[in-house]
């Protein structure tokens, strides 16, 4: 035979498919220049000139290639396995012909050249191009200098090629095996395959249910932010687990149900939608529980790293509310401190705006409800939800720095909880081991609160009284608790007018001045500054916005060709069978009806499920943010809600657009 001729007949079987294989080959360019741009971004040495955020947004990116690479080989596998059920009867057509298997292991084998050429060539050349482009985003994320030039990554070019080559190559063997190991009879009614009524299992049903209901149950009931950060992770296995056993189980489990219930059933619209879905659940089930574990991930990843990127000055005020700020464990803040900071800002001719100072007395807690059982051990107890970290405050600094005049009285109180704010009129002390039982009563609940600095990821409670009752308290606790007890802290803050580059330099000078009287040694001091906080948490927020919407896109390409792939091969199988219908006695319009109500609901139902697993997803996302200073529960909600509705728009859209192609498909004469 012609050696020209398996070539040419591979291509032409590509273009007569173009329908089918255009958009693989789109998949495989998007993915092989999406893991180029990646590796190329993280692979640039540029980004290590931004310190220690520089390496933490390197390992993010790298975690990003690893994700893209995996998933990648993954979907083009499973794409791969649409092409090859669509063509079986094609592939079985040439055999019954007189073709031997090894002449179409050959024609595969070229078709899979022609596509990894093609697809490899357009990647490469798109990555190389686009890869500028994102790194310029990246920068802009960031807020990191535009670097201009124009370089080709060595090191992503050839792991590119390599990686790509391979997954091409297991994917030719994938496709020989699946030829080989089936009879021409089988290929020939590759189509029809799975088309017998499947067997409900209602153990896996059961077990689906139980599985998404467990991660539900984590996500709601578990408070403890360290807790959180282990059981998230099995939380999210559970539902995906759930979700795969409910849409293959659960859904078949309940279409039965309906199937027995006669009064539903035995009406001409419910009668063809239910037998439909029925009949191909078994296949199809497997796609839609993809789609909406897809689905799921594009939302909670866009609408977390959205968040945090819209939240960040939120999150810079809340932990370090003052342009500097200054803690040290001590009754005040020692003269010659307050003078050589003085010094440095007359040095940097900077104005002050604001300038405050107050004492605090600060101890660990459990709270239940009104009460704070003092506890030492605190914050070992791991297992445990209602963790409090405790500040109080002496009324005259308060009233110094807020402005206010205020008189308490001995036993009063005013109480500022932000996260898990008491309910009663009074607060109560107590410890049985210690002898501590104290009750306070609440003369306000206040509503805002004088700058702290806040960066603990439990429940914090600022609680102001009077001298008198402070040293009481801490007398108390340091005759049971000895040194473990703690001490008296103060707190400094500075706010200037001027320039971010003008008050970094003057941290610098105060800075260098406290090294170089050895102060940082002598005393348990810390110094803070808020631009260097917001450029740091800028920097680590927009490296995971930018992998969020990086993956985001990618995961919406793998939706949406899942869910093309999908229509056309029902279009494909229901052509016959609906000529049929209307042939038995069925309308047109009868038949539409059937075809519209079945599309929308097995079409919509993955995404529907999505968006309930994302509602309960919120109280599990909302924790770990607020460990990150992220308290803004309307801006998630927002962005939840923001994320949802564009990915719904885009999911009718895609929908329109591929119905349009099914209804092509099963229109009749």
């Amino acid at each position: 035979m012609n050696k020209v001729f398996y070539p040419r007949l591979a291509a032409s079987n590509i273009r007569k498919n173009m329908q089918v294989y255009l958009p693989y080959i789109i998949t495989c360019i998007l993915s092989i220049a999406m893991y180029y741009i990646m590796h190329s971004i993280s692979a640039n040495t540029d980004i290590m000139d931004m310190g220690n955020t520089g390496v933490f947004l390197l390992r993010i990116l790298g975690y990003g290639r690893y994700i893209i690479a995996l998933f990648g080989a993954i979907f083009l596998f499973y794409t791969n396995s649409f092409l090859m059920k669509r063509r079986k009867q094609e592939i079985g057509l040439f055999h019954v012909l007189g073709m031997e298997k090894r002449h179409i292991l050959m024609v595969i084998a070229f078709e899979t050249l022609y596509i990894a050429g093609i697809s490899l060539a357009a990647g490469l050349l798109a990555g190389i191009l686009f890869e500028k482009l994102a790194y310029l985003i990246l920068l802009k994320l960031v807020d990191f200098d535009i670097v201009f030039g124009f370089h080709i990554c060595k090191e992503a070019l050839l792991t590119t090629l390599v990686l790509f080559a391979i997954v091409f190559g297991l994917i030719y063997i994938k496709s020989a095996l699946s030829v080989v190991c089936s009879k021409p009879i089988e290929l020939l009614k590759g189509n029809a395959v799975g088309e017998r009524e499947p067997k409900a299992k209602w153990a896996l049903a059961v077990l689906g249910i139980l599985c998404i209901g467990s991660g539900y149950y984590i996500s709601v009931t578990t408070q403890n932010p360290l807790r959180v950060l282990g059981l998230f992770t099995l939380a999210v296995l559970l539902v995906i687990v759930g979700t795969y056993l409910l849409f293959t189980a659960g859904t078949i489990a309940l279409l039965k149900l309906l199937k027995k219930n006669r009064h539903y059933y035995y009406q001409t619209k419910h009668f063809v939608s239910v037998s439909g879905m029925l009949y191909r659940m078994k296949r199809n089930a497997v796609g839609l529980a993809n789609i909406c574990v897809l689905s799921t991930m594009v939302l909670v990843m866009l609408s977390t790293t959205i968040s945090m990127w819209f939240g960040l000055e939120d999150a810079v005020r809340e932990m370090y509310p003052s342009d500097i700020m200054m803690t040290v464990e001590a009754e005040q803040i020692p003269e010659e401190w307050n003078a050589a900071i003085n010094q440095c800002i007359e040095e940097a001719s900077l104005e002050v705006k604001q300038q405050y100072a107050y004492q605090y007395y600060d101890f660990a807690a459990l709270k239940e409800e009104n009460v704070l059982e003092a506890d030492i051990n605190a914050f070992s107890s791991v297992g445990k939800s209602n963790i409090c970290y405790c500040f109080l405050i002496n009324i005259d600094d308060y009233n110094r720095v807020s402005g206010k005049n205020i008189e308490l009285q001995d036993g009063e109180s005013l109480v500022y909880c932000r996260q898990d704010p008491f309910k009663q009129d009074t607060w109560k002390l107590y410890d049985e081991t210690y002898q501590i039982d104290e009750t306070y009563q609440i003369k306000e609940h206040l509503q805002d609160f004088i700058p702290i600095y806040s960066n603990s990821i439990f429940t914090e409670a600022y609680m102001v009284m009077t001298e008198a009752d402070i040293q009481r308290i801490m007398e108390t606790m340091q005759a049971n608790q000895g040194d473990l007890a703690g001490g008296v802290s103060c707190l400094e803050g500075l706010d200037f007018a001027g320039t971010t580059q003008e008050k970094h330099v003057l941290y610098q000078k105060i800075e260098q001045k406290f090294a170089d009287q050895g102060w940082f040694e002598e005393n348990y001091v810390q110094l803070f500054e808020q631009s260097s906080i917001r450029e740091t948490l800028l920097n680590a927020y927009g490296g995971l916005l930018f992998i969020g919407i990086f993956l985001g896109i990618l995961f919406t390409v793998a939706t949406i060709l899942i869910i093309y792939y999908k229509q056309i091969s029902e279009g494909y199988e229901d052509h016959d069978r609906y000529v049929i219908m209307q042939k038995v006695g069925m309308s047109r319009e009868e038949v539409k009806a059937s075809i519209r109500s079945q599309i929308l609901t097995v079409f919509f139902l993955p995404l529907v499920t999505a968006t309930i697993h994302v509602l309960f997803a919120y109280p599990v996302i909302e924790r770990l943010l607020r460990m990150v200073q992220l308290d803004n529960r309307m801006l998630f909600i927002g962005c939840i809600f923001g994320c949802v509705l564009v990915f719904g728009i885009l999911y009718a859209c895609v929908y329109a657009i591929t119905s349009r192609v099914y209804y092509k498909l099963v229109q009749w004469s």
